[in-house]
């Protein structure tokens, strides 16, 4: 997804001096069409306004709140010394980082990044039972995909300790130049 929005934005933005000449053009042969266009603060306030309908859709109060609660979570299971502030650190998440303000946000991105049209179009398939369902399944399969994320990354933790050891090692000066190199040296430098 964030492949394709890069795509269209880079299309768009080479695009664009095409259809400003286009338009100018036009413009030179008709002057009465200039005036039935909108205006770009009308654009922009029509693409901010389609924007702000598809990020109140997508982001959720619930969706938010569930995504804030397993960060605060995760940050007590970590540090145990926060848990007697867990309370005030989702308010003070939810203050600045909640639905509310995430919606203004992403209805700023979704408006830079796609049409009108592609974002009524996304909205109509959300408002379809199907995409009902799609929306329920959103924040479970964050939450599976970032559990697998772990496990496979753990899963693979002593391949990328090794390669963190191998490159420690060849980024200190007077590094060995055979491939085994001074292991004890090099675990040593590792765990600076």
């Amino acid at each position: 997804m964030r492949i394709a929005i890069f795509l269209l934005t880079v299309t768009l933005t080479a695009a664009a001096p095409c259809f400003a000449a286009d338009s100018n053009a036009a413009g030179t042969d008709d002057a009465g069409s200039q005036a039935d266009k909108p205006t770009q603060a009308e654009l922009a306030a029509a693409e901010l306004a389609a924007g702000k309908r598809l990020a109140d859709t997508l982001i959720t109060p619930g969706l938010v709140d569930g995504l804030v609660n397993g960060m605060v979570q995760r940050m007590v299971q970590r540090q145990s010394n926060l848990k007697p502030y867990s309370d005030t650190i989702t308010d003070f998440y939810k203050r600045y980082a909640g639905a509310d303000e995430m919606s203004d946000f992403m209805a700023r991105v979704y408006a830079r990044n796609l049409s009108v049209k592609e974002m009524k179009d996304i909205n109509d398939f959300y408002d379809t039972p199907t995409g009902h369902k799609a929306m329920r399944m959103i924040p479970r399969t964050l939450q599976l995909a970032a559990q697998w994320s772990r496990r496979k990354v753990m899963q693979h933790r002593a391949e990328l300790v090794s390669a963190m050891k191998q490159e420690a090692a060849k980024q200190q000066p007077g590094a060995s130049d055979s491939a085994g190199g001074d292991s004890a040296g090099n675990d040593a430098a590792a765990a600076q």
